[in-house]
Order: C-alpha cells, then sequence, then structure tokens
C-alpha cells in the first residue's frame, strides 16, 4: 500500500468512527465533534494528496449534521481563491456543493448569508458567480434573512440582471422573476426587454429572459421571440424558450411561423404547446 493510500484509508477510517453504527448507537451531538479528518481532507491547501474528485466524494458523504467547526471550516475554505494545482471544474462543483451543504444546515455557520450574497456580487470568477446568483431566490424567500442582507441580496440580482455579455445576467433575471410577488414591476420588464434587445447578450442569457419574461406573462417579448425564431443562427435553447415566449405573447399571426418548427424534431413539442396556447 503506498503512502496515500494509507493516508486515504486512515482518514476514512477516522472518519467512520464517528457515525452510527446500528440502530442503538447514536453519533456524538454536532457541538462536541471535533474538526474531522473528513473535512481536513477537503481544505486542507499544502501538502495535499487528496485528488480532487476524492475531496467531491467526501463532502457528498457529509450530512447537515457536522460540527459546527467542520461548517466553519468549509465555510472559510469556499471563499478563499481556487488553491493551486486543484482543476477548475472540480473547484466550481466543491464550491457550490458546500454552500449547497450549509444552506440546508438547520444553523449554517454565521456569515454564510453574507459570504454567499458577497459572491453573487462580485465574485471574479463568473462560474462562480452564476451559482451563488442561482441560490439567492431561496435565501431571500427565508423569513430569517435580516432585512439588511436581503437588501444587498436584490441589490447584487439587480446589478447583475444588468451585466451585459456575461450568462450571469439571464441567471439574475430568473431569480429576480421568482422573486416578484404579483404583476411583474416596470423595472423587471425594463431589464428582461433590455437583455432581449442588446447585441452584446449572450444566448445563454437571452434564453433565460425569455424564460424569465414568459414566467412573469410579458407580452412585449413577441418582436424579440420571432426575430430569434427567424434567425437561423439562433441556438436550439434560443429557440425553445422564444417558442414558448410566443406562445404567451403571440397572436394567431405568428401561426405559420410556429408551424414552420413542426417538421423539427427538436422543436415540435414546443411549438405544438405554442399553437394550442394560441389556440391554433
Amino acid at each position: 500500500m503506498t503512502r496515500r493510500h494509507s493516508r486515504w484509508l486512515a482518514a476514512v477510517t477516522a472518519y467512520a468512527a464517528i457515525l452510527p453504527v446500528g440502530p442503538r448507537l447514536r453519533a456524538a451531538p454536532a457541538e462536541h465533534t471535533p474538526p474531522s479528518a473528513m473535512v481536513s481532507l477537503i481544505t486542507q491547501l499544502e501538502g495535499n494528496d487528496t485528488s480532487a474528485r476524492q475531496r467531491l466524494e467526501i463532502l457528498h458523504r457529509l450530512s447537515t449534521g457536522l460540527s459546527s467547526t467542520d461548517a466553519a471550516a468549509l465555510l472559510d475554505f469556499a471563499v478563499l481563491p481556487k488553491p493551486d494545482g486543484l482543476p477548475e471544474v472540480y473547484w466550481h462543483a466543491l464550491v457550490n456543493d458546500i454552500f449547497d451543504l450549509l444552506l440546508r444546515m438547520k444553523n449554517p455557520p454565521g456569515g454564510t448569508d453574507g459570504e454567499l450574497i458577497r459572491a453573487a456580487a462580485e465574485n471574479p470568477d463568473p462560474v462562480l458567480r452564476d451559482y451563488a446568483l442561482q441560490k439567492l431566490g431561496h435565501l431571500m424567500r427565508r423569513s430569517s434573512l435580516p432585512d439588511a442582507l436581503r437588501a444587498k441580496a436584490l441589490e447584487a440580482v439587480k446589478n447583475s440582471a444588468g451585466t451585459a455579455g456575461r450568462n450571469m445576467q439571464g441567471t439574475a433575471l430568473l431569480t429576480w422573476q421568482r422573486l416578484e410577488t404579483g404583476p411583474a414591476s416596470s423595472e423587471f420588464r425594463k431589464a428582461v426587454m433590455a437583455c432581449l434587445q442588446s447585441s452584446e447578450a449572450t444566448g445563454p442569457a437571452r434564453t433565460a429572459a425569455f424564460q424569465a419574461g414568459s414566467a412573469a406573462g410579458m407580452r412585449e417579448t413577441a418582436p424579440a421571440a420571432r426575430q430569434a425564431l427567424q434567425n437561423p443562427r439562433s441556438a436550439t435553447p434560443l429557440k425553445l424558450s422564444a417558442l414558448a415566449a410566443l406562445g404567451i405573447a403571440g397572436t394567431t399571426e405568428d401561426a405559420t411561423l410556429l408551424r414552420s418548427f413542426l417538421p423539427d424534431n427538436f422543436c415540435r413539442p414546443a411549438a405544438e404547446a405554442a399553437l394550442s396556447k394560441l389556440g391554433l
């Protein structure tokens, strides 16, 4: 057995010792649980021979009952710059899944909400910023969130919704739409149309903008939907969202355009649904 495998086995054995064995045995209360070897393998920065894939595997074995010490260690790790030698795709997955775990906890470590909002507002990594924006909708629906943090979270969403040229623009619009109560606000409507009409907006952002507009029942998206459907360079996801938007915002005069997508195996279901909604 190599030294690397020996360290891995020792860590797994150490972690197994604190897990329940059989129906009568229970783990010690979370507040008395010392920092675990498993969390150390995830968060160690130097001299860590644990592979990126193993870090994820370990993380996915943790439960929301982990100790406050372990939870704080994971949060501290997730807000650091990417460690040297850790592939970016695994770093993104680790940070995303750490925040998912912490947000599921009954009592997450102090600062979790603030760090998530900060990531959504200013993380220089666009992927991590996008992930944070996705989570803000759930966070802001929590009644216990202080008003000051709620205001900062909404500001982060609105600012990101105006970030043309980034996919996160669409993510922010979707999050914003889920936070709208009652009829969509004029501010939200303007943000959706600004994205759809911008030459700098990315395909994924415009796709999400159509989805957000459709969810809000925005009829003013119809011209942009027709333009997207008439553009032969539009990607399939964009066409699918535009078809759905036209089913809500279109008229009977769009029948010919919608029926032109029936021979397309990918677009047919969306075109049929749009035609049905328009009574065609």
